[in-house]
């Protein structure tokens, strides 16, 4: 699981995503910011080419600004093409183990985003044939949806259950789907921004479900407090935005983000007892602690 926006204000080629895990293989990115494929690349050995995107169920992002999404037609652009489905031609090749299993990741993003990687270079495969029918180039390597799509539609129930309810294919010793819940709840910031609460099963005869707060951008929001509290008996870890600090407040409304002393009052409000604040601005000296 990564968190992949770039830090706040301006994104560039010296404002690298947030540091990846040092695993081989991701099941979920939240958020894709500027630089996020050659941010694994440089800080995961042995990962170029495709290997850390080989299981990648979810990409899910918050909103419509570009260092939340920046680098997400790249991502797109060097995932390996599923294995199944087809090009409309209503056959599919069956899976022994799973027959209604696409291969492909979700992703959940506001539809001005989906726009965009639509138009981008790499999301649709010309030179991938349907391996149903041996025709129909022109397929792309993932499902989208957006926030509200994915949440309550009756026409994405395959894609809830292709993020929820499928086995995920993770290296040696794993066990079934690591996603138990998912649930975006709106935030004040921009027109269709989200945050996500996200529920992670653990193995068999572990502890409890492990839940998780991700804000994305946000001004403080009593409807993120109410929810987190609300979420399967609580979040077990808040990643909220930080973007200035609490001298700043007066910007921090009109840029309707969220100062240091905001997020840690989200986490106090709604009981969270770990917070990792995160989207700082780049006015700020990278080395102050």
């Amino acid at each position: 699981l990564l968190a992949a926006p770039t830090p706040a204000s301006s994104a560039h080629s010296q404002a690298p995503a947030t540091p990846p895990p040092p695993h081989r293989s991701l099941a979920a990115l939240l958020d894709c910011g500027e630089g996020t494929l050659q941010s694994l690349y440089r800080r995961i050995p042995g990962a170029k080419g495709t290997d850390v995107l080989a299981h990648l169920r979810l990409i899910w992002i918050s909103h419509g600004h570009w260092d939340h999404y920046g680098g997400l037609a790249e991502v797109v652009a060097a995932l390996h093409p599923a294995p199944h489905g087809g090009c409309g031609c209503g056959r599919r090749r069956r899976d022994t183990r799973d027959p209604d299993y696409d291969g492909r990741p979700v992703i959940v993003a506001p539809a001005r985003v989906l726009r965009h990687l639509d138009a981008s270079p790499g999301a649709v495969r010309p030179d991938v044939p349907c391996p149903a029918c041996g025709r129909g180039r022109g397929r792309r390597p993932y499902l989208g949806a957006t926030h509200a799509e994915f949440d309550g539609s009756p026409f994405a129930a395959h894609l809830r259950r292709e993020v929820a309810g499928r086995p995920w294919g993770r290296p040696p010793g794993a066990h079934g789907s690591p996603f138990r819940a998912l649930r975006s709840v709106p935030v004040d910031h921009c027109p269709d921004a989200r945050a996500l609460l996200l529920e992670l099963a653990g193995p068999p005869a572990s502890p409890p479900p492990f839940r998780l707060c991700f804000s994305g951008d946000a001004a403080p929001s009593r409807s993120l407090v109410d929810a987190c509290r609300a979420f399967g008996g609580g979040a077990h870890l808040l990643v909220h935005e930080a973007t200035f600090d609490d001298a700043r407040e007066d910007h921090a409304r009109r840029k309707r983000h969220s100062t240091v002393g905001d997020a840690l009052r989200v986490a106090r409000d709604a009981d969270v007892p770990h917070v990792v604040l995160t989207h700082f601005s780049q006015r700020y000296d990278r080395g102050l602690g």
